[in-house]
């Protein structure tokens, strides 16, 4: 079960993002934000536990999230982002969608928050009542003192632990000078994908503009969810070769997009249009699948086609995932 130690080779984990280690490099204690988890990695045997969060009957399932402090399997985070195991030998999480900072013991897997309210915002003073936004990146940076990359809010803020709570601040960066804006760029055509993305190639054609649409579909019984919106981003190779816009964006209800392309050379170029679809089936587990179309614009006489990317996603169960797939330049 989900309580005992895993092995590494059936250790698995949906977008790791915050560690910690404990003092005495024994474990490493992983945010794993995709599936709302606090797991722990023991350094010797390379396999992990389960400490908060996450679905204890069906792993890949990563539509098990909310806001519910407690003990055990009844903990609710969504999102976190944030790990640090502190110097009380407790471990603060910053629980990014829920706007705020938890405590858990990793002895009892208590969950208690700490600061916010659960609704984005910015305010200061008394941490129960004090407001976040996304808050991702957290440090200790003295006994009960703690910083936290507050990212909607653009700030750096401090919690501060006391008899009564903890008390938060905007830590005041005096004499940094504010970074001039960057225009949005594509961002470069990665060369590796995550190892559960199916890749796709379509043939782009060699018109100089036009549109690209995704029309993406799921069988009866199931539906998008309506709680995570599947989404999509761009990537481009060469970058100076195309344009396509928007670079990122979401579904819309019935799994439709549509993109525009402009090429700034008639030479070959790459578009590749990364989606992350979310899906459920009717009152039961909610999946996701990664795919990604390469979208491959060739050299020669511009002729003008728009690029349909189509597919349908078939269900999976616990021991995999399959996927239909098509790409055509109709």
């Amino acid at each position: 079960t989900n309580n005992k130690v895993s092995i590494p080779t059936n250790t698995s984990f949906a977008q790791p993002s915050g560690i910690s280690l404990d003092p005495e490099l024994r474990e490493l204690f992983v945010a794993d934000s995709e599936s709302s988890s606090i797991r722990a990695v023991n350094l010797k045997s390379g396999g992990s536990r389960w400490l908060a969060g996450g679905d204890p009957n069906f792993p890949d399932n990563l539509f098990r999230f909310g806001d519910h402090d407690g003990t055990g399997w009844d903990v609710l985070l969504q999102h976190p982002l944030g790990v640090v195991y502190a110097s009380d030998n407790q471990i603060y999480v910053a629980d990014s969608y829920n706007h705020k900072i938890k405590k858990l013991d990793p002895v009892t897997k208590k969950v208690t928050t700490i600061a916010g309210t659960g609704r984005a915002g910015y305010k200061d003073g008394d941490a129960l009542s004090a407001q976040l936004s996304e808050p991702a990146g957290l440090v200790e940076v003295g006994e009960g003192r703690f910083l936290v990359a507050d990212t909607n809010n653009s700030a750096i803020r401090s919690i501060v632990l006391n008899e009564r709570g903890a008390e938060v601040r905007t830590l005041d960066l005096t004499g940094v000078q504010a970074p001039s804006p960057k225009p949005k760029a594509l961002r470069r055509l990665r060369r590796r994908l995550s190892a559960d993305t199916n890749v796709i190639n379509v043939d782009g054609g060699s018109s100089m503009e036009g549109y690209v649409s995704l029309a993406i579909s799921v069988p009866d019984g199931y539906h998008f969810s309506k709680e995570a919106r599947s989404k999509f981003d761009v990537e481009t190779e060469p970058a100076n070769a195309i344009e396509i816009e928007p670079v990122n964006g979401s579904l819309n209800s019935d799994g439709q997009a549509s993109l525009k392309f402009k090429r700034t050379s008639s030479s070959s170029s790459t578009g590749r249009i990364n989606c992350k679809v979310y899906y459920c089936k009717e009152d039961e587990v909610c999946l996701y699948q990664s795919v990604a179309f390469d979208v491959k614009f060739q050299e020669g006489v511009p002729s003008p086609a728009p690029i349909t990317l189509a597919y349908t996603v078939v269900p999976r169960d616990n021991s995999g995932s399959s996927l239909m797939a098509a790409g055509k330049n109709l």
